[in-house]
Formats: C-alpha cells, sequence, structure tokens
C-alpha cells in the first residue's frame, strides 16, 4: 500500500515538475532580433482638364470636359482613386458618366479606383 502511495505521488511530483519546466521555458523564451525596414514610395500624379476651365451652363447644351490624371513615368505601382464631388442640385440640371476602366468603390458615393502598374505603357487616365 505504501508503494502505491509513493509511487503515485512520485508521477504526481514529476507531471507538476514537468509541466512548471515547460511553462518557465515557454515564459522565458526568446528570438533574435527582428527588423522591419520600412520605405516611402514614390506615387506622383497630376490632374488637369483638357478642354478649358471656363464654362458656361446653358439649359439644353452640352458641357464637353475631360479632366484627366497622369500618374507619373517614376512612380511606383499604386491604386488610382478619385473622387467626383455634384454640388446639391447637380442631378437637376446635369449628368455625367464615368470613363471605362474605372471601378466604382463600395460604400463611397463618387470614388472609382483603378490600378497602376509601374510598367505600364498608359498612365493617363479619362
Amino acid at each position: 500500500m505504501n508503494k502505491k502511495i509513493i509511487a503515485t505521488v512520485g508521477a504526481c511530483a514529476l507531471c507538476l515538475g514537468l509541466g512548471v519546466a515547460g511553462t518557465l521555458a515557454w515564459l522565458t523564451d526568446t528570438t533574435g532580433e527582428v527588423k522591419n525596414t520600412f520605405t516611402t514610395s514614390n506615387v506622383d500624379i497630376t490632374l488637369a482638364e483638357t478642354t478649358g476651365s471656363d464654362y458656361q451652363m446653358i439649359p439644353g447644351f452640352t458641357i464637353e470636359k475631360n479632366p484627366t490624371v497622369t500618374v507619373v513615368d517614376t512612380s511606383e505601382d499604386c491604386w488610382l482613386f478619385v473622387k467626383v464631388e455634384k454640388s446639391t442640385n447637380f442631378d437637376t440640371f446635369m449628368t455625367y458618366s464615368i470613363a471605362e476602366g474605372w471601378t466604382a468603390l463600395n460604400g463611397e458615393e463618387g470614388v472609382y479606383y483603378r490600378s497602376v502598374m509601374k510598367n505600364d505603357t498608359t498612365k493617363s487616365f479619362s
């Protein structure tokens, strides 16, 4: 009977010792130094109106506008976003259309985007 008690107590002590030793090893473990290097990107864009800058709104007439966003050739790969803001009564008097290739951003009215890669040959977008 005494041998069973001693064996049981010894087994419990061994399990407890292994558990404590494992926990201490896990809590005191260290790793080597980790370096994260962040660099700034170079994304440069221009916005130009190619059809002039003075417009006279006359009922029944079409006003041709062609704002163009250009990603400068030395720019990195980027996502290009544009936002079209309308005046309060814009929809009463005018309509517009978005040029091909732009995707509407879900949940953001009037925001459109496209991907522009560094090696793309076309970097100007209407």
